[in-house]
């Protein structure tokens, strides 16, 4: 009886490890979607010379159902002026990886302390071509 009982404790404690490698497989595809979409963005903001209200609210509301978070926990901020070619263009863009840990009530982690934040910021050069009339 104690083998059986030593035996179950054992797998339930081995069951956590198999389920986070999991997770981890699902936060990088989440990581990877964030990246694509940023990517996107990016090249659009390239070509018109900076981040327009509605690329950012796009990316708003993208990021935040790839990432399964609030809209309000996402910060992007950018150039919200126009640049011309070879001028440079700044964008930012933080927000939460929630459930980074599986099981983390039972190694006592907090849901809060269970969580971290991706940041990409980067700069690029704009290709907006100024056009006279």
């Amino acid at each position: 009886m104690k083998n059986l009982i030593t035996t179950i404790a054992s797998i339930l404690i081995l069951m956590v490890y198999l389920l986070q490698f999991i997770n981890n497989q699902q936060i990088h595809n989440t990581v990877v979607n964030i990246d694509r979409e940023i990517n996107c963005i990016k090249e659009i903001s390239k070509q018109e010379g900076y981040l327009t209200e509605k690329n950012r609210s796009e990316l708003l509301d993208k990021l935040s159902d790839i990432a399964n978070c609030d809209t309000g926990e996402i910060v992007i901020t950018g150039t919200d002026e126009k640049k011309y070619r070879g001028e440079l263009i700044h964008i930012y863009v933080k927000l939460p990886i929630k459930n980074l840990i599986v099981a983390n009530e039972f190694f006592g982690i907090d849901d809060i302390d269970n969580q971290g934040f991706y940041k990409f910021d980067f700069y690029t050069t704009s290709e907006h071509l100024e056009r006279e009339n």
